[in-house]
């Protein structure tokens, strides 16, 4: 009797095992641009529309979505004048990188 709950045991833990060891990666992109700039901003309204994209690769389709526009949003940042930051969005959906 020991012996074969040990037995099952053990094949179900290799049972298992294929699955925990291919978890899907999910790479995704997303874009991030400067969007609705006050007509009176003069120091943004010449960076109005620049667009910036980032890629993230990550264990959830969401989590990779969220990091690839981060990463797009940084990108943009390190672009413009930073009193822009303000006017930077990135609403698009992601896209399968």
């Amino acid at each position: 009797m020991q012996k074969t709950v040990a037995a099952l045991a053990t094949m179900s833990v290799f049972a298992l095992a294929p699955f925990s060891a291919q978890a899907k990666d999910y790479t995704q992109i997303g874009t991030a641009i400067v969007s609705n700039v006050n007509s009176k901003d003069a120091t943004c309204k010449p960076v109005s529309g620049q667009s910036a994209t980032g890629t993230a690769t990550a264990k959830s389709v969401h989590q990779a979505c969220t990091d690839a526009k981060n990463n797009a949003r940084a990108t943009l940042r390190n672009a413009i004048p930073g009193v822009c930051a303000k006017y930077i969005s990135s609403n698009k959906p992601c896209k399968n990188g």
